[in-house]
């Protein structure tokens, strides 16, 4: 027998309602052994033996034998094992791989051997579904490439089948971002949600609104930060002293299993790492929440009720429910707010201004995914009138 395989599946009733699933496993120091385990009926107890044969390559696996027989499930536990285990990766990234790998990945391709997960498999996979999750279908196919690099290494495939899938974004997703009226009815959308009736003196039931969301929003239009990166805000990386006002990025928010969402000492990533000189709006919100604001022990500016770190995914369900029946439902998020500042600012200023003012490290992220193209051609009707008009050069 190959490597990794085994034989026929005799089965055996041990009693009345006991049976015995047994048979030859070649494991992958090339001993051959008996592997058995037991169930209620033969089909039970069958299935149970296949379950241990299983873990056994996966045991093999994480232990550095991949095959071109090796399951794709089994060769994204062995590559989350690995780089779990070198610690470069920070661990909500390695959070976000493992997630995405077991909810995504392994339901759909987890079943085919590495041989059989080939270009048009992988690819059927991520177009599919890119069409509902482009985001979704991006990350998946940056964990599925890394694993399938581990296999190319380990000599299981001659190719890794991810790198021939391209262009997953879909053509239409413009960029879109709010125009300057669009912003100012957003902000008083969002502030005046559940306020008392002027007509009745009544106020909707429920918990009585704070300004808190409001004022983040303003941040969110004042900077571009990200989201994370707003609600790590401390009263210590806001300096209001001097001739501008400023705000120094030194964190974000962050989540992690089996620890919730804490407070990351470092932005998202390197040119996140900036300071950001304040318009006088979004000046004014950081100075009115360190006067008002409930004394904590984080020295945030936007704790939550409880007085920890707000999460994103709480201030992301309150804008939806502000939000919800308006014109701005369904395509306002918190990273509208950055699309808005880059387009802003590439249109007034250059794109590297808009660059640096987002934390990234490249102007062509920005100009692609942030700002918003005009649809507005230049105005050249001035030269087409003096080398094409009826009374320029070719009439000559």
């Amino acid at each position: 027998m190959a490597v990794g395989t085994f034989g026929a599946i005799s089965r055996t009733q041990t009693r009345p309602t006991s049976w015995k699933a047994r048979t030859r496993y070649r494991d992958y120091t090339g001993t051959t052994r008996y592997v058995a385990a037991a169930g209620k009926t033969p089909a039970a107890a069958e299935r149970a033996l296949r379950q241990e044969l299983l873990k056994r390559a996966a045991a093999a696996a994480s232990n550095g034998d991949l095959t071109a027989d090796t399951l794709v499930a089994v060769l994204m536990d062995a590559w989350l094992e690995q780089i779990t285990g070198e610690n470069r990766l920070r661990p909500q990234t390695v959070f976000q791989y493992r997630h995405h790998s077991k909810k995504l990945i392994v339901p759909a391709l987890g079943a085919l051997k590495v041989r059989e997960a080939t270009v048009g498999a992988v690819d059927k996979f991520l177009r599919g579904l890119a069409l509902e999750h482009s985001a979704q279908a991006k990350m998946c196919k940056t964990v599925l490439n890394q694993a399938m690099n581990l296999a190319e290494r380990h000599g299981a495939i001659q190719r890794n089948p991810v790198e021939a899938v391209k262009n997953l974004r879909s053509s239409d997703n413009e960029v879109k971002s709010l125009r300057p009226e669009q912003a100012l009815e957003l902000r008083r959308i969002v502030r005046a949600w559940r306020e008392t009736d002027p007509v009745t003196g009544r106020r909707p039931r429920g918990p009585k609104p704070t300004p808190l969301l409001a004022d983040i929003v303003e941040v969110m239009l004042g900077t571009g930060l990200r989201i994370g990166e707003v609600l790590a805000i401390r009263c210590c990386d806001v300096d209001l002293t001097g001739e501008k006002a400023t705000l120094t990025v030194t964190g974000t928010i962050v989540y992690l299993e089996g620890v919730g969402y804490f407070r990351q000492p470092k932005p998202k990533t390197r040119a996140g790492f900036r300071t950001i000189t304040l318009p006088a709006f979004a000046a004014g919100v950081l100075l009115r929440r360190q006067i008002e604001g409930k004394p904590n022990d984080l020295d945030a500016v936007f704790p939550s009720r409880a007085g920890t770190w707000m999460s994103d995914a709480n201030f992301r369900r309150d804008l939806r429910k502000r939000l919800a029946g308006t014109d701005f439902e369904g395509w306002v998020t918190p990273k509208t707010f950055r699309k808005t500042v880059a387009t802003v600012l590439d249109t007034d200023v250059d794109a590297k201004t808009a660059a640096q003012q987002l934390g990234h490290s490249r102007e062509s992220t920005t100009t692609r995914y942030y700002v918003e193209k005009s649809r507005v051609a230049p105005d050249s009707s001035e030269v087409i009138e003096r080398r094409l008009g009826p009374q320029g050069p070719l009439s000559e």
